[in-house]
């Protein structure tokens, strides 16, 4: 009998990373490069605009309406720049902000050989340094439009609440492989009951609870911290 190949699935935001990765990132490459920009970024995340963008989602229909606004800010510039940028920011900040038992269960499947690959709704520019810090198969992100070389303010592909139609979609075989996924997000609770080996990610011990109720199967592992 043919021995299936095992896959590793891992989301990346408050699961490898105590860190809301695209918005840290932003913040980081704002302040280092257009300060102006960065001071407007940060009114606009500040707790006076959360009414506004409550009614902004209200009259748009739009629930990632200031999640697009936000992406906006690295508008005109330079992909490869920002790509660079990016693994300045992997090694000066999210090394600081390693979730230190989520990597260890990576370097397991390293150590085994298995495929791993990231899987995330944050950023391209920010996942692909991920990935490439780790030293993974690769990864699946939020793409950012692009014309001739600069990011034009706009989103090719948002990954966000699409993981589970995209895994299937790009992963046509998966059923011949065992799959692992870890992740800490409730939004990918459809992802985590199709695979072999669903490992929720949960760092407050009642919220355990949610996660039973919504994941029954025996396969089924908790990370608690």
């Amino acid at each position: 009998m043919k021995m299936k190949n095992e896959i590793a699935l891992f989301d990346v935001c408050g699961t490898l990373y105590h860190s809301n990765t695209t918005y840290d990132f932003i913040s980081f490459f704002l302040k280092r490069n257009a300060r102006l920009r960065y001071y407007k970024y940060l009114i606009l995340k500040s707790v006076l605009f959360k009414p506004f963008w409550k009614l902004s989602i209200i009259m748009k229909g739009n629930n990632h309406f200031n999640r697009r606004v936000f992406l906006s800010f690295l508008k005109n510039y330079n992909v490869n720049f920002v790509e660079k940028e990016a693994d300045v920011f992997v090694k000066e900040i999210l090394n600081l902000k390693i979730n230190q038992v989520i990597h260890d269960e990576l370097k397991l499947h390293l150590q085994k050989k298995h495929k791993i690959f990231l899987i995330s709704a944050s950023i391209d520019s920010v996942v692909g340094a991920i990935a490439r810090n780790l030293k993974v198969d690769g990864f699946y992100a939020t793409k950012l439009g692009i014309t001739n070389g600069v990011y034009n303010g706009k989103l090719e592909f948002d990954m966000e609440g699409q993981k589970k139609a995209f895994f299937e979609k790009n992963f046509r075989n998966y059923q011949d492989n065992y799959v692992y996924f870890y992740s800490d997000n409730k939004e990918d609770i459809n992802l985590l009951l199709q695979v072999n080996e669903p490992i929720v990610v949960c760092f407050e011990k009642d919220k355990k609870k949610y996660w039973n109720s919504h994941i029954n199967s025996s396969s089924a592992k908790y990370i608690l911290k």
